[in-house]
């Protein structure tokens, strides 16, 4: 009888990829037996989400090393993080990620292939990990600081791509054309309405200790830990998610016809250097909108605000290889 491995924790979310997330699950199963994994399994649900899920494990194992697997989309990672910050537990769980969602940019940049299985099996065998930086945000509405930190894996954002992810995922059509392989259409009704319907302003950009960069009539400003955010756009193509800094991607003063333009160029990384699109770097930002727009992580939004800080938490994920 051959003696159980290391003890892993999933926590799948059923409802990613519009309800297939439970039917590939299910499908993964056996390899677990094959490979005589001793596992516990934890499902989402509207009323506890994978946030809450991560944070009874780490409550109720106190061991030195916990591995976690989520299955599911960005958001889904998104809610893990969130609670192996919130206890405080970067230092002892080693993260891994089987990528089942409609975006799966973090998937796209650690060069995932679409092989959950063959995922899982490398997932397992690997006794080995890669620390990976994680984005830190906190939001302000009126003369202080609100809330405690948000992390983030990939991306975060203020203006005209968190209002898209605002719209979309409170969209009665978004599971519809999720179902039949359709699910960016969603994102891209959305994003060509609020084109020509957003309301712009101005903001002002605080990189580490310099000074300030203002832009007139800004459309959104991005800090991103990887190289791709919207379900495939190429917003920073240069950043690296270890090199404990941030990069950014900023639009501003561009007409809607041009964003239309730009937005092919942005699928492959051509944007960069387009007039109205500013790249930058930097460990510790500040995004100051004239006024209040929506604000995301890794596409899970829950307000909107005037000003928003960010900082990279250089090494803070450790990540299965």
């Amino acid at each position: 009888m051959k003696t159980p491995k290391r003890k892993f924790y999933f926590i799948v979310n059923p409802a990613s990829k519009s309800g297939k997330g439970l039917r590939i699950f299910h499908k993964i199963k056996p390899i677990l037996e094959e490979e005589n994994i001793s596992y516990r399994v934890y499902f989402t649900t509207k009323n506890r989400s994978a946030t809450h899920i991560t944070t009874k494990i780490l409550e109720k194992d106190t061991s030195g090393s916990v591995r976690i697997i989520a299955l599911g989309g960005d958001g889904t990672v998104n809610e893990v993080v969130q609670g192996i910050g919130n206890t405080g537990s970067f230092d002892r769980v080693i993260f891994g990620y089987l990528p089942t969602g409609s975006s799966n940019d973090l998937a796209r940049d650690l060069g995932y292939g679409g092989d959950t299985e063959a995922i899982l099996r490398h997932l397992l065998q690997s006794g080995s990990y890669r620390r990976m930086d994680v984005g830190c945000l906190q939001y302000k509405r009126s003369a202080s600081l609100k809330g405690s930190c948000r992390y983030f894996a990939v991306s975060c954002g203020i203006g005209f791509d968190a209002s898209i992810c605002y719209e979309a995922l409170n969209s009665p059509f978004k599971d519809f054309f999720n179902r039949i392989g359709l699910g960016k259409l969603t994102y891209g009704a959305i994003a060509i309405k609020q084109l020509f319907t957003s309301k712009l302003c101005g903001c002002r950009i605080y990189l580490d200790d310099r000074a300030p960069l203002l832009f007139k009539n800004c459309y959104f400003a991005s800090v991103m830990n990887h190289r791709y955010q919207g379900g495939g756009f190429k917003f920073c193509p240069d950043a690296t998610d270890n090199d404990g800094k941030m990069d950014l991607c900023i639009a501003h003063g561009i007409t809607p016809f041009g964003v239309l333009r730009l937005l092919p160029l942005a699928a492959v990384g051509k944007h960069v250097g387009k007039q109205g699109i500013h790249i930058d770097t930097a460990k510790k930002v500040r995004i100051r909108f004239d006024e209040p727009h929506w604000v995301h992580t890794d596409g899970e939004v829950k307000t909107k605000a005037t000003d928003v800080w960010v900082k990279c938490l250089g090494g803070k994920l450790k990540m299965m290889v």
